[in-house]
């Protein structure tokens, strides 16, 4: 699979933030329509710390030393989870939604 543009764009709107992070193990609650939370999988956490907004498929963690600080996207959780590049992690996710 060749990364284009066309590629990311096609993998952030086929697979599902949340369904990516629930597969990965994330345990999430809703807190609003637009925003979940969860525990960070990046560091020991107690509180959450983890966001997602799902409508614009993004998500971040608000401990400003966690490697998960910012705002991302499903390329960068698959990334992160499986501990792989983002090319790599662009390239299994085309993979599964052809």
């Amino acid at each position: 699979t060749r990364v284009t543009e066309s590629v990311i764009a096609r993998n952030k709107t086929a697979r599902l933030i949340l369904d990516e992070m629930v597969a990965a193990g994330v345990k999430l609650q809703p807190v609003s329509a637009n925003t979940w939370v969860g525990l960070c999988p990046y560091h020991p956490d107690h509180t959450p710390s983890l966001w997602v907004y799902p409508q614009k498929g993004l998500w971040g963690c608000n401990r400003l030393d966690c490697p998960a600080a910012g705002t991302h996207d499903v390329i960068n959780f698959r990334a992160m989870h499986r501990r792989i590049s983002n090319v790599a992690a662009i390239k299994q996710l085309a993979g599964e939604i052809l």
